[in-house]
């Protein structure tokens, strides 16, 4: 009679009734991660009708060596380098960066705050994604045994993505309340910002850990492989990225509006502007990641250059941040050099002072004139367009904007007989500095009124005038007495986009 071995099943592929005397041959499993499906993998079945036995093992053994791809092995662990050294060069930066916004008092903005997060977070995640290429992609021991820590790594890594998102998502909403809202709580945003930036994200990765855990199927191998769950992450961050999207949209277009008014030849300017602006909050917007999506098929000639493409885009981007938005900081690096002129005066001139005879550096009133009043008004339209489908609200909001106004240049009056030294010496310039500037990074204030910082709050001042040729230095005001004094988070209006010039 015939002899056939047995049917089998070796956890990968099911092995039918063999002749005995011959091989057996079945497609490599396409679910395993490195093989290639178009190719086979082989069993022998010996004369006497049972299956070849590894002589290691002393089990039956079925031959899947001819299913490995090398070159698809060596081009992800090529993207695992890529990713591995990405993020530590992110991490270092991310953690220089946070160094410099805590070492100096005059970065202590409400921008600088939500860049203080947004770093925390990008740096925090640099540093799991290391430990996880590291200790559990590379060591497929560790994602067979599924423990604990490498689960709860994989959860800790989901919410931190979320935290990534949800606060690059608070970078486009503070800009967008700035150059819409105006005159809003520091304090009130910056509680709603930490709320969604980590509170948030906490909860859907509690649901979605809650609701992975209750499907067997999905909570093997670490929790590597795909499942419906990841929905509910995957939706709340497309809408952030739609959300951010919308928001340049609007920082670009308030940007072109104000060119338009205030240059001679707005159309290139504009464009320049408007180019630089977009290049810039592409990476804190985290807009980059809309491109990742269009992936090209499995075995294209196109896969090779995406993986490393999407390595170095998702990797590097901590890198990116820090430059854009530390190093190349106007105030930081105002920062830097206030604190170096201090102990290298001969190598480093202070930056208020220009080279030419120590003269503060001026620019345009009438610049600064339009930004304020363009951010006022700004300000007004959106009041009145957000309510202006509730009629019974009309009325009040337009009562309202008039009684602020009014009491606003009350305020002015009062300031201005309390303090009438501060006012009066906006009139008092030297014939050489002319007499429609304001110093260098003042505001011109609201209602044709002298120099000085507008903060948010109703009828704060931060005056910053000239005495007898004395100046305050860029991060102090002067008080009632004449001294220069420190001040804190005083920057409004269209001053938080300061770096889009």
């Amino acid at each position: 009679s015939t002899v056939f071995c047995p049917r089998r099943f070796d956890g990968w592929s099911c092995w039918e009734p063999t002749l005995a005397g011959t091989v057996a041959e079945n497609w490599c499993p396409k679910f395993v991660l490195g093989f290639d499906p178009r190719r086979l993998a082989y069993r022998t079945c010996h004369e006497n009708g049972s299956w070849f036995v590894h002589p290691h093992s002393g089990r039956e053994w079925s031959n899947y060596t001819n299913c490995i791809d090398t070159e698809d092995m060596q081009l992800r662990r090529l993207v695992n380098d890529i990713y591995i050294g990405g993020y530590t060069v992110s991490f270092l930066t991310l953690i220089i960066s946070l160094c410099i916004f805590h070492s100096f008092r005059t970065l202590k903005c409400t921008r600088i705050r939500i860049h203080i997060h947004l770093f925390t977070s990008l740096a925090l995640s640099c540093l799991f994604w290391i430990v996880w290429y590291k200790f559990v992609v590379e060591d497929p021991d560790v994602l067979n045994a599924n423990t604990g820590w490498c689960v709860g790594l994989h959860i800790l890594l989901h919410y931190l993505m979320l935290v990534n998102y949800f606060w690059m998502f608070c970078e486009g909403l503070h800009l967008h309340l700035v150059l819409v809202i105006v005159f809003i709580k520091d304090i009130v945003a910056m509680r709603w910002f930490v709320t969604i930036g980590w509170i948030l994200p906490m909860v859907l990765v509690s649901l979605y850990a809650l609701v992975r855990n209750t499907q067997p199927l999905d909570t093997e191998h670490c929790w590597m492989n795909e499942s419906h769950a990841m929905w509910l992450l995957t939706i709340p961050v497309c809408f952030s990225l739609v959300a951010s999207l919308v928001f340049l949209i609007n920082v670009v277009r308030v940007l072109l509006t104000k060119l338009s008014s205030t240059s001679p030849h707005p159309a290139p300017l504009g464009l320049r502007k408007a180019t630089r602006a977009t290049l810039i909050l592409i990476p804190l917007f985290g807009l980059q990641h809309i491109l990742l999506p269009f992936r090209p098929e499995k075995g294209c000639s196109l896969e090779r250059y995406y993986q490393i493409g999407a390595a170095l885009l998702i990797s590097l981007q901590g890198l990116c941040v820090s430059c854009l938005f530390c190093f190349a900081n106007h105030d930081v690096i105002f920062a830097v050099q206030c604190y170096l002129s201090r102990f290298f005066p001969d190598l480093v001139t202070h930056p208020f002072l220009e080279s030419n005879g120590g003269q503060p550096a001026t620019q345009s009133r009438d610049v600064v004139r339009t930004r304020g009043h363009l951010a006022v008004a700004v300000a007004i339209v959106a009041i009145l367009l957000i309510e202006s489908s509730r009629p019974s609200l009309l009325l009040s909001n337009l009562h309202f904007t008039a009684r602020w106004m009014r009491d606003q240049r009350h305020r002015w009056n009062v300031l201005a007989r309390w303090y009438p030294s501060l006012y009066a010496a906006d009139k008092q310039l030297p014939a050489a500095s002319g007499a429609n500037i304001c110093a260098n990074n003042e505001t011109f204030a609201l209602f044709d009124r002298p120099c000085g910082k507008s903060c948010g709050t109703y009828g704060q001042i931060c005056p910053y005038v000239r005495h007898s040729g004395c100046v305050c230095t860029r991060g102090h005001v002067r008080n009632e007495s004449g001294h220069c004094i420190h001040y804190t988070d005083c920057t409004k209006t269209l001053d938080d986009v300061e770096f889009l010039h």
